[in-house]
Order: structure tokens, then C-alpha cells, then sequence
């Protein structure tokens, strides 16, 4: 059984990079805190500037201005409202979930093993820096579990340096915004095989290869997609554009960037109104409507997008990942009416990879 086990293969992550045209511009979505304020509005107070700070240097992921600004809470708690109190609550929670304690470890050049903590549940995640982008193997077995490693580029990790691409550069995206959506991807192959009995791993992969991969690479984006901090999030999103309009249905990465997209898809339709930086085609695509419906969101959403993209996003991905059943199709109401919600008028960017 071991050397069964160890015959699995590695599960690695394709890097796709974000190329392709720059899409027109998609709404005027306005930052959380922006300073511009309408003629007659009245001027923020103190409080309320405070708030509208936390809330963008957490957007933007600047943790250490956030962290040093948190500090100062309980010293404008009594000028904002319970509602923003609320969400710098919230704000302080997730930050400490997109950063938490062992995120320094992910950017080690030596080898090192950490508690990580995925879904609500927590395993031994053992970490070994390679130049490899990203991949886990298993490497053991002890105790009736297989004993997995992970691998990416320590030096992605929380990189300033811009990442390249159009796309890229209309969102200011790094590649420690890159190294994070392949740290929360790794994880995410970690946690699936973790969680099952080493005997479902073995019959998955001996007797249910396709399916077992598909599984795999659903969930490694699912789990990005969900633990992203929110200017990662927004690469999560645009990561598999090319694997999309390559359409290789064979390949897994592109099937579950699909599935993902179908699910995303039919949330921005059903409540258009709780997704201010997402945008949609003026008219519904002629063909593979679900297809270039996924790509032209994706490739037009906000740059400054709103904190309530952020808090939507944050509950879609599990409830979607737990739910029964087949997933809801996304063009069936919006085929019969021949029009999409709250339209841009903007085209979609080709995204090619290299």
C-alpha cells in the first residue's frame, strides 16, 4: 500500500499568466474612504475618516498600516455607528485570517511545518521551498495517513514587485499577490488529501484518476478564492482566464475554473444589487453564453472595488462549497430576457497564455 501511495502524482498548480488587452473601463465603483465627496455632502468627521482609512488599507492589503491604525480603535469607537463599528470588528477578524501567524513561515527558505488552518479545521501543513511554482506530493506514510509536502517560491511571497501583464497592471496586482494565491492553492490540495482516509486517496486515484484531480483542483481554488485576502481575491478570479478561453475540457484546472465560474456567475446574476464592482456583458453572448459571460466578468471587475464586493465574496465561496446538489446555471434567466443587469458597455480582454 505505501509504495501505491507514493506513486500518486503531484498535484501542481499551472500558472497562467494574466496577458491579454486591457478591458475598457467597468463602472465608477467608489472606494471605501475615497476623499472625493458629492458638493453637498457634508464633510466626514474625524471618525468617520478613521473608518473609511481601516477599511482601504485592508482592501488594499497594507497590513501594517492596518495593524497600527486598529490600535487606535477604542479612541473613535464613540463617533461612528454600530454598523461601522461592526465592520471594523469584522475587518480586525479576517485580517488576522488572511494573515495569520504561520504566513510567516510560507516566505522560508528552509524547510518548516506549520498548524494551518483551512475551512474551520486545522492539519500539519509541512512546507519545503523549491523554485517550483507550486505543487504538493506525498512523500510517507505513518499511521494509516499519508504525509503530504507543499513547495512554492519563497520569494513570491508578499513580493512589492509588479506582476506583468496588462491586466496585471490595471489592478496594480504583485507577485506576492500571486504568491499568496498559490500559498492558499497548495493548502487547499493539502487539506482535500489530508482529510480523507488514506484508503479513499488510493481507490480515487487508482480507479478515479480524472475525478480525483477535478476534486483536487476544485477545492485548491475554491480554498484561494476563499482565504485570498481581497487584492488577491480579485487575481483568484482572473488566475484561470487563459485555461477558460483555451476551453481544454480534458484538462482539470480548466474544468474547475469553469464549475467555479458557473457558481460565481449565477450569484452575480440572482442579487446584481450586492456586487457594485462587478460588471456584465450588454447583451448575452450569442454562444457559450456561460463561458464568455465567466471571462467578461472576470475580466472587468473593479479595480477599487467595494467593501461590500469584499463581504459577498467572502460567503459565497462556502456556501457554494457546501451546498447539495447541482449548481445553479447562470443563463437560464438572463437567456430569456436577451439581456444581462447593469451593463457596462465595455469589451472583454482576450487573455492568451504564453
Amino acid at each position: 500500500m505505501k509504495g501505491t501511495a507514493l506513486m500518486l502524482v503531484s498535484l501542481c498548480i499551472a500558472a497562467l499568466p494574466i496577458w491579454g488587452q486591457t478591458p475598457a473601463s467597468a463602472g465608477t465603483g467608489q472606494p471605501v474612504g475615497a476623499a472625493t465627496q458629492p458638493a453637498s455632502a457634508p464633510a466626514l468627521t474625524e471618525a468617520q475618516q478613521y473608518h473609511g482609512k481601516c477599511a482601504r488599507a485592508f482592501l488594499d492589503g497594507k497590513w501594517q498600516e492596518l495593524a497600527e491604525l486598529l490600535r487606535d480603535r477604542g479612541r473613535h469607537a464613540g463617533g461612528m455607528t454600530p454598523e461601522q463599528r461592526q465592520e471594523l470588528s469584522y475587518i480586525a477578524r479576517e485580517a488576522e485570517r488572511c494573515r495569520p501567524n504561520w504566513w510567516k513561515s510560507c516566505r522560508s527558505t528552509s524547510n518548516r511545518s506549520f498548524r494551518a488552518t483551512i475551512w474551520n479545521r486545522s492539519f500539519t501543513a509541512n512546507y519545503i521551498p523549491s523554485e517550483t511554482l507550486g505543487m504538493q506530493a506525498p512523500v510517507d506514510i505513518r499511521r494509516g495517513r499519508i504525509i503530504i509536502v507543499v513547495s512554492w517560491r519563497p520569494n513570491l511571497v508578499d513580493s512589492p514587485r509588479p506582476l506583468e501583464g496588462p491586466l496585471a497592471q490595471k489592478h496594480g496586482f504583485t507577485k506576492g499577490d500571486l504568491g499568496e494565491v498559490i500559498v492558499w492553492h497548495e493548502l487547499g490540495h493539502n487539506y482535500v488529501t489530508n482529510f480523507l482516509p488514506l484508503k479513499h486517496v488510493i481507490e480515487l486515484y487508482m480507479d478515479h484518476n480524472m475525478l480525483f484531480h477535478h476534486l483536487q483542483e476544485f477545492y485548491a481554488d475554491m480554498t484561494a478564492l476563499y482565504h485570498c485576502s481581497p487584492k488577491a481575491r480579485r487575481l483568484a478570479m482572473m488566475f484561470r482566464l487563459s485555461a477558460i478561453e483555451l476551453n481544454r475540457e480534458s484538462d482539470c484546472h480548466t474544468r474547475a475554473a469553469l464549475v467555479i465560474g458557473a457558481v460565481l456567475l449565477a450569484e452575480f446574476l440572482s442579487q446584481p444589487e450586492k456586487w457594485p464592482s462587478v460588471h456584465f456583458p450588454p447583451t448575452v453572448p450569442e454562444k457559450d453564453a456561460e463561458r464568455e459571460g465567466i471571462m467578461y466578468v472576470c475580466a472587468n471587475i473593479d479595480k477599487e472595488w467595494t467593501s461590500a464586493s469584499w463581504w459577498a465574496t467572502s460567503s459565497a465561496p462556502r456556501a457554494n462549497a457546501s451546498c447539495e446538489g447541482e449548481a445553479r446555471s447562470p443563463c437560464a434567466a438572463s437567456s430569456r430576457s436577451g439581456s444581462w443587469s447593469r451593463t457596462t458597455g465595455s469589451t472583454r480582454s482576450s487573455a492568451t497564455t504564453g
